[in-house]
């Protein structure tokens, strides 16, 4: 064998061998999922254009375009696909100059970065930067006749779990009749995060439902049942499903503003998955992972274990009974049990209660079956109490039960939407949806460090929130879908 013979051999097989080492060693794998983009017509002078990102699925075809950005300043620019198959939009306004990413991550998820920089005067100016996650070119996401038919397939999680759009509380649009076809039901909803101050129905051609979101991510499944895609962002004005086949998040653009780097910068994820919202949440919990609580909750029967989170404060109690309007006790021998979303329940034939935790407060529902004369008032009383606490007089005029603990270092509160005049440990459930023959009361507990609790403010903050908030929807025998 000559030289060169040997040579082209020896190049043979130093190939053959990087190629099975590639297959041993598993060669990059290609996303199911592909983006492109359109350059589309926008309101303003003729002739200027948006891009709108589409995004397919290898065994779905098209799901779902978005588009950047229906509020908020930046309204038109162009855009650019990378040799990665990542898409770069690209917007200008005054001094500032807004670029949003858009890259696979796997097969389920598309991850967009949204980063705005410029003076920091303009900066704290930027409101909304809100886009829109629309299906109409999707066969298998599309609404298929009245826009109902989609709502009735979107959803968001609350303390019952994933509930779709048409068993929410869902608001009147005040631009419409109360009786009109919008609002029967109404076709269009915004959902506020619990964290946030419900505005009451100010939206008028969109209503605002009384159930709250408890994370920044609303969904939508596939007509058939089978897949599901979802929208999410953290610390959200709102979310919501709109006019067209879409769902929404709106970023609260000034909780992502760096001020000592002169930036607005936040995360937004698309998901494409299998129909599983427990997966589909667990997903969204890994890309925006929670804010370290104020204290820690567990279950201990038919109590809760309050616990400051890595600090010294002494445990708390807390527990719930029920009187009917005999004064017999209306709630029995059910456990409180935490469910996968989060939210800890605790149930019986004619009642159920619900507690979530969510940075340093407890949300508290509890629902009863009403009797036969309707709505009849009952009263649930709450017990707070653990060793090394002890009462202290509320602030004037704040109707609640405030504890310190012993070293003065730590105060808890509890308080009801509606509660007995002479007692503040009694709430007393009313009909917010009567045709449900349910009462429900809500409540909250807030722990936190002596020098950072304001029970007056807190208290007053609640009131307008709950105020706002009405109606809302938590049925005793409601099992999520």
């Amino acid at each position: 064998m000559t030289s060169a013979y040997r040579l082209v051999f020896l190049f043979a097989a130093v190939a053959a061998s990087l190629s099975m080492l590639s297959l041993c060693q598993g060669a990059p794998k290609a996303s199911k999922l592909t983006l492109s983009f359109r350059q589309v017509p926008r309101r303003g002078r003729e002739g200027r254009t948006t891009p709108k990102l589409d995004v397919e699925h290898a065994d779905l075809g098209p799901v779902c375009e978005l588009q950047c950005y229906e509020t908020g300043p930046f309204q038109h620019g162009p855009g650019t696909v990378n040799e990665d198959g990542s898409v770069v939009f690209s917007y200008q306004s005054g001094n500032m100059t807004c670029t949003t990413t858009f890259t696979t991550q796997g097969d389920n998820r598309v991850q967009g970065i949204t980063e705005v920089t410029g003076p920091l005067s303009e900066l704290k100016k930027v409101r909304y930067l809100g886009a829109c996650l629309q299906f109409q070119r999707s066969e298998l996401f599309t609404r298929q006749g009245p826009l109902q038919e989609f709502a009735n397939r979107s959803f968001l999680y609350t303390m019952r779990g994933p509930v779709m759009g048409l068993e929410t509380a869902r608001g009147k649009m005040t631009n419409f009749q109360a009786d009109a076809p919008e609002n029967n039901p109404p076709m269009v909803q915004w959902y506020l995060p619990v964290e946030r101050m419900h505005p009451g129905p100010v939206w008028g051609v969109v209503g605002t439902a009384g159930d709250r979101a408890l994370y920044g991510l609303v969904g939508c499944t596939s007509r058939d049942g089978q897949w599901v895609t979802a929208y999410a962002a953290r610390h959200n004005l709102s979310i919501g499903q709109l006019y067209m086949p879409c769902i929404h998040v709106v970023p609260d653009v000034q909780k992502h503003l760096d001020e000592s780097a002169g930036v607005i910068r936040y995360k937004e994820m698309i998901y494409v998955m299998p129909n599983d919202p427990e997966k589909l949440l667990q997903a969204f919990l890994e890309d925006f992972p929670p804010t370290p609580m104020h204290f820690q909750t567990q279950p201990a029967g038919h109590a809760l274990l309050l616990t400051a989170a890595g600090q010294e404060a002494p445990p708390l109690r807390l527990a719930l009974v029920a009187l009917d309007s005999t004064g017999s006790e209306a709630m029995g021998a059910g456990d409180w049990k935490r469910a996968w979303w989060g939210t800890f329940i605790r149930s019986g034939n004619a009642w159920r209660a619900w507690a979530h935790p969510h940075d340093g407060a407890l949300e508290l529902c509890v629902s009863l079956k009403a009797d036969s004369q309707g709505a009849t008032p009952r009263r649930v009383l709450a017990t707070l109490a653990g060793e090394g606490w002890a009462a202290v007089a509320p602030p004037e005029g704040t109707h609640a039960r405030v504890l310190r603990s012993a070293d003065g270092q730590w105060t808890a509160l509890l308080f009801w939407e509606r509660a007995d005049a002479d007692d503040p440990t009694a709430g007393i459930p009313s009909a917010d949806q009567p045709e449900d023959n349910v009462i429900s009361v809500r409540g909250k507990v807030v722990i936190g460090e002596a020098d950072d609790i304001d029970p007056a403010g807190l208290k007053s903050w609640a009131d307008a929130d709950w105020e706002h908030a009405k109606p809302y929807r938590m049925p005793v025998d409601d099992e999520p879908r």
